[in-house]
């Protein structure tokens, strides 16, 4: 019974009109996109930073103690 069921589900799926609805893209533009790319790349590179320093804050770098 299952076999026709699923028969029937694809029958009816071909003849359908209507089309599923769009994938709307997040953002107005491509500008747009890379702007909010570029912001949390900066974010995480501040992050990153402010982490090295805060590791760092004991002693001095190893450049600077020569």
């Amino acid at each position: 019974m299952s076999m026709v069921k699923g028969f029937m589900y694809g029958i009816v799926s071909a003849l359908t009109v209507t089309s599923p609805p769009l994938y709307r893209y997040p953002y107005r533009n491509t500008l747009e996109a890379f702007r909010s790319d570029w912001k949390r790349i900066g974010g995480d590179i501040e992050a990153a930073t402010q982490s090295f320093e805060g590791a760092n804050a004991g002693g001095e770098a190893e450049d600077e103690q020569s």
